[in-house]
């Protein structure tokens, strides 16, 4: 296999356009539209956007690994740290569901690709101090393969939990089917969500835009503007991402912006992501001065109806992080991985090493002194 490497999008191949439609299709989140908002959106003026391929003799695209220079940024695992020598990540952001590093589906043993691909990056580029990988599935291909193929190489890998993930399996549901399988509580919660709706609907005009194209995305991109600067979110990380990120999306025929209007004015939104069979809900926001008709919740409300009833997914990801909201649409969570190869034939590598083996162990000992004090406290 040999290592190709490419300063951005722009440098890649014409051969390698047919490899990202294809990752795109089977999820949005592995396709040159994510990647491509990312790039421009989200990137420091010291970091950059880089990409790894792996290809056989006849120039077929075998692996693809989106990445960047250096380590530590976008809220990773490693951004509050000091990082010594040359260093490699995922391109990923705090907005990133779920990473994988690309394999052909023509590959009949992807893992073992995956592995090679892992161990030639190793020894054909570089050398690398580190190499950070976040937002894994620990059950998938690049988790263990990669896992694999750094060690193979020598590097020291080590893995962390990184991020919580909500979600909820839907195959062959509808939404009557999701309501009734809810409990008492939450079957109560979304009646009266229901209740506010038609409160909503005789008082006041209101009106539903679901965008899922490029016709009307001004207009919903200003409405995300303005729902979004009068919510309680607060300033966004990088300014221009979730706009290029919109459009991106409705260009790959993946959005699902949902706009309520009130009287005319911008109340609340619900930005989905539809790929493959798989919802991944982004973003709800509102406009406080309709909180007490719980608007962002008939967002998602909405929403979920047309994900079930229309797009007929066979998931719904809320997300990353324990926000307590979710509990109420999903029930079922999942851990997100890294893993972060140290070089210990460097010195910077091992510097590195060093640091992460002692705040590894200083983070043991914080959980179990809390775990002491809970069982005192429970005695």
């Amino acid at each position: 296999m040999q290592i190709k490497q490419f300063s951005g999008l722009k440098s890649l191949p014409p051969q390698y356009e047919r490899f990202f439609k294809e990752q795109s299709q089977q999820y949005y989140f592995s396709g040159r539209h994510w990647f491509d908002t990312l790039a421009r959106t989200t990137l420091t003026p010291d970091t950059s956007a880089y990409f790894l391929a792996g290809e056989n003799d006849n120039r077929e695209v075998l692996a693809l690994m989106a990445g960047r220079q250096p380590a530590g940024q976008n809220g990773s695992f490693l951004s509050r740290r000091r990082i010594w020598g040359t260093s490699l990540a995922s391109l990923t952001n705090h907005e990133t569901p779920l990473y994988s590093v690309a394999a052909s589906p023509d590959l009949t043993n992807p893992s073992e690709t995956l592995q090679d691909f892992a161990e030639a990056i190793c020894h054909q580029t570089g050398p690398w101090s580190l190499i950070d990988l976040g937002f894994l599935d620990p059950d998938g291909d690049t988790f263990k393969a990669m896992s694999s193929g750094f060690r193979s190489a020598g590097m020291v890998v080590r893995a962390y939990d990184y991020r919580s993930n909500w979600y909820e399996p839907t195959t062959g549901m509808s939404y009557a089917d999701y309501v009734k399988s809810r409990s008492a509580s939450v079957r109560k919660s979304l009646s009266n969500f229901g209740r506010k709706n038609r409160k909503l609907a005789k008082e006041h005009g209101i009106t539903f835009d679901l965008i899922l194209d490029e016709g009307g995305l001004d207009a919903a991109i200003d409405a995300y503007k303005t729902i979004h600067e009068a919510s309680w979110k607060g300033v966004e990380q990088a300014p221009d991402f979730m706009a290029h990120f919109i459009r991106n999306a409705a260009r790959a025929g993946a959005l699902r912006l949902l706009v309520i209007r009130v009287d005319s004015r911008p109340a609340a939104l619900e930005l989905a992501i539809v790929s493959n069979g798989q919802a991944t809900m982004m973003k709800t926001a509102y406009d406080p001065a309709f909180g007490k008709y719980s608007v962002g919740s008939i967002a998602i409300m909405k929403m979920m109806e047309h994900l079930l009833d229309v797009d007929h997914v066979r998931e719904i990801d809320f997300g990353n992080d324990d926000d307590p909201y979710k509990k109420s649409w999903v029930t079922k969570r999942r851990i997100r991985w890294g893993i972060t190869a140290f070089n210990p034939r460097s010195v910077t590598g091992c510097l590195n090493l060093s640091r992460d083996v002692a705040e590894g162990a200083a983070r043991s000992g914080v959980r179990a002194l809390r775990r002491g004090r809970a069982r005192l406290k429970a005695a």
